[in-house]
C-alpha cells in the first residue's frame, strides 16, 4: 500500500509543480537570456524566486533532520553522493567530481540556449503540444541512456 500513496503523491506533486510552472512560465535559461540581452525582468522572477524557496526549504529541513556536513559550502564537507557510480572510487580526487559538474551543467545550459529553454521548460512546452520540444526530450532522455550506457563506464575506467 505504501509503494501506492508514493505514486499517487508523486503524481500530484508533478501536476502541481507542471501547472505552477506553465502558469508561470519558468525557464532558468529563459529567463537569464531575456535578462542579459534585453534587460526583461518577467522571466527571471520565477528561476530567483525557487531559488530562494530551495534556500528557505533546506534551512528548515536542516532544523529537523539530522544531515550531516550540511550546508556544505559552510562544514567543507562536499562529498560525492552515496551511490553515484563514481563515489566507490577512493582514490579519485574531489576535483574531478567537480569538474565532471561543471562539463555537464556547461554542456546542458549550451544546449538549453539553442533549444530556446531549459529542461522543465522543454518539458511544459511538450505537453503542451510543441514538436520541437518533443524532439528535445527525446534526444534528452536517448543521451541520457547512452551516457549511462556507455560513456559512464569509460569514465569510471579511466578514472578508477
Amino acid at each position: 500500500m505504501v509503494q501506492y500513496e508514493i505514486l499517487v503523491s508523486t503524481l500530484i506533486a508533478g501536476l502541481i509543480i507542471g501547472y505552477l510552472a506553465q502558469r508561470a512560465r519558468m525557464c532558468f535559461i529563459g529567463g537569464t537570456r531575456d535578462f542579459v540581452l534585453v534587460k526583461d525582468t518577467h522571466l527571471i522572477k520565477a528561476p530567483l524566486f525557487f531559488f530562494i524557496g530551495a534556500a528557505a526549504v533546506f534551512s528548515v529541513s536542516y532544523l529537523f533532520t539530522s544531515v550531516p556536513k550540511w550546508p556544505w559550502f559552510v562544514t567543507g564537507g562536499l562529498l560525492p553522493i552515496a551511490g553515484a557510480p563514481l563515489s566507490t572510487a577512493t582514490t579519485v580526487p574531489i576535483w574531478v567530481h567537480v569538474l565532471l559538474a561543471v562539463i555537464g551543467g556547461l554542456g546542458l545550459g549550451l544546449f538549453s540556449v539553442f533549444a530556446g529553454g531549459c529542461p522543465l521548460r522543454q518539458h511544459v512546452m511538450a505537453s503542451e503540444g510543441d514538436k520541437s520540444s518533443m524532439s528535445y526530450l527525446l534526444g534528452f532522455y536517448l543521451g541520457a541512456i547512452v551516457f549511462t550506457a556507455l560513456i559512464l563506464p569509460l569514465i569510471i575506467e579511466l578514472l578508477g
